[in-house]
This record gives C-alpha cells, structure tokens and sequence, in this order.
C-alpha cells in the first residue's frame, strides 16, 4: 500500500474544509483525528473559516494552528453569516485537487484519508464516499447508512441519501458545476446540491474501511431538536426551488437524459421525506399527541403539499411527483414514531410566524 501511494502523493494533495460557530469543545478530537491520519502531513491543508463565534473558538483555532505547519492551516475569521454562505467562501480557497467538508463536531478515523484515495481508482472518480459510524454520546456504532455504497449515480442516487460530509471530491469536477448556496438558506443544503452532484458523475469510488464518524449533535444548527420555525421551513422551501432551478438549467423535464430524470425525481422524493419529517412530523406529535394522523394528514396534505406542488407545478414537475408518493411518506413517518420513539421530542415547537 505505501508504494502504491508514494507515486501519486503530488496528485493527491487533501484540502479539509472546515465551517466553525461557537465548537471549541469539540475542535480538539477533529484537529487529533487529522494528526494521526496515516498520510503525510504536507500533502493535507486545512482550512476553517470561524464564522462569528461567540465562544473561545478562535482561540483554540490558533492554538492548532501552531500544532500544524501553519501554511498548512488556515485560519479566516469573519461575522456570522451562515452555513451557506460560509460553504461559498470556503469552496473559492480550495487550491488542491481533492478536498473534504468535514463539520466542526465531527471527525476522522485513522485510514480516512488512504482509504479515499485508494477508492479512487486512480483519481479517475468524480468522488469517493467512505462508511461512516455514528455517534450518540459515548456510543458509537455502524451506521446502517454505510450500507448503501454504491459506484453507480443511479444506484447511489435511489437510496436517496447524499450527505456532503465523508466525500473526498475532485476540486475540478466540483467546478464544473458553477454551484452556489443561496444565501440565508441554511437549512437542507446538503440535499439541495446532491441532483446536481449525482447527475453529473460519471464514476464514484466507496471506500471497504470506515472512515468518518458523524457525531450525533443535538445542538447544532439544523438540529430537530431545536424549535422548528415557519421560518426555517421557508429556507428548506427555497433551497428545494433553488436545486431544481440548478439542475434544470432552463430545460423541461421531457429534455433530460434518463439518468437526469431518475436522479431528479429520487431528489424530488428525497426533499419530501426530509420536510415531512424534520418540519411535519416531530412538531405535530408535541403538539398535537393524540390527533396526530389528522393533524398529519392536514399539514402534509393541504399547507405543505399545496406550496410544494405550486413549485413543482412552477417547473412542469408535478407529474414526477405521483400521488402515492404523499401517502407512502406519511406512512412511512408515522411507523417512525413506533421504531425511534418519537413521543420523546418534547422540545419541539411548530411556530406559524417566527417571533
């Protein structure tokens, strides 16, 4: 394996993106996971961009700054804007040609980045997605997510998961596809870019190992957890309009690819199932605990459902959107609470107006 990868060290040179708010107490175990990773250390840059922390953030940034060669670690410092517009900011720095999102509270098993650059074939992938754990507190397991690695756009994209963290992505793939975050819309943008990503791959490496470990973080911004607000919800609505407005390119429907047409209508699904049960589901239960199915079925059915087909309607996409779809999600989202036990997220709050 060392020789294998001492010939293409100089082309796989790692940029690790890094957004951080108010995450000093966990900085240590994700600037740690990177210092043991078996890959020589000037072949990795990381760059982190401190979006107006109110805690010691910058501090500790400093301090690992020192730790590292600092033309290695590059600190940007700037008020708080956004996890939005943060990614924009970030994306334009990238000088190698592979880079990695990594989120402030997460962090690296000890073969990640080998094990990217050994899935690549090459380099010849438009990115590699590594198996991830998940933690929740001290526990940490498989997560069953890891299952669904596949090669294949298609497959990937039918198992309707895409998350931009534990991806090595090629800088000039990434590129290509002269995509920005709407600004202000920080909620689901993962999902709002992932049609795009999975319609213009070609070739996509999966990782044998684990790689990453999502940490399970109950107050992070996107959380459910936190008060679900009319607000947020009309960000995941724009972000939802902004992915098709990217991915049609003026186009309609009847002028894509197969390819594109499968992977649209997974997205389409996709977004549906996150807003149901993100800015549906949970709120309802709280508030609604014993009518839960015709409150359900009132939001899904009327408010939601009629806002989501008038952008769909908006771009000639209703009929990718079948009517079974909106019936299988609630069902599908009222089994969730027999398995996770949903009763449990009393702290939820489903705001009509944001105060």
């Amino acid at each position: 394996m060392k020789k294998i990868l001492t010939n293409i060290y100089q082309n796989f040179e790692i940029t690790v993106l890094t957004p951080c708010y108010n995450c000093a107490n966990t900085l240590d175990r994700l600037f740690k996971s990177i210092k043991r990773q078996n890959y020589p250390s000037n072949y990795v840059t990381i760059i982190v961009l401190n979006d107006g922390s109110t805690d010691n953030t910058s501090e500790k940034l400093h301090e690992w700054q020192k730790k590292f060669n600092e033309g290695k670690f590059i600190i940007f410092e700037r008020n708080n804007e956004g996890i939005a517009s943060g990614r924009n900011f970030l994306i334009k720095q990238v000088k190698t040609p592979w880079f990695i999102w990594c989120d402030s509270d997460d962090y690296f098993e000890k073969c990640a980045f080998t094990s990217f650059v050994n899935a690549s074939s090459n380099g010849t992938c438009d990115f590699v997605v590594g198996k991830t754990y998940r933690q929740i507190g001290k526990k940490k397991i498989k997560w069953w997510l890891s299952n669904f690695v596949y090669k294949n756009p298609i497959s990937y994209s039918n198992n309707n998961i895409f998350f931009l963290w534990n991806k090595l992505f090629n800088t000039k793939f990434w590129n290509s596809l002269n995509f920005y975050w709407e600004l202000g819309c920080d909620m689901l943008e993962d999902t709002g870019l992932s049609a795009t990503i999975l319609a213009n791959s070609d070739k996509i490496g999966s990782t044998k190992k684990y790689t990453f470990t999502w940490v399970q973080n109950n107050n992070s911004f996107s959380s459910v957890k936190k008060t679900v607000t009319e607000a947020k919800y009309t960000q995941v609505i724009k972000n939802f309009e902004n992915s098709l407005i990217h991915f049609l390119k003026d186009r309609n429907f009847f002028q894509l690819s197969h390819k594109e047409k499968k992977i649209l209508k997974n997205n389409i699904y996709d977004f549906l199932m996150q807003i149901f049960c993100c800015y549906v589901l949970f709120p309802s239960f709280y508030s609604f605990p014993k009518q839960e199915q015709q409150y359900l079925s009132y939001l899904f059915y009327s408010k939601k459902r009629y806002e989501i087909n008038s952008i769909l309607n908006k771009y000639n996409l209703k009929f990718s959107c079948p009517p079974g779809w909106w019936r299988g999600i609630t069902f599908f989202a009222l089994n969730l609470k027999k398995r996770f036990n949903v009763n449990k997220y009393k702290v939820y709050e489903y705001l009509k107006t944001e105060k």
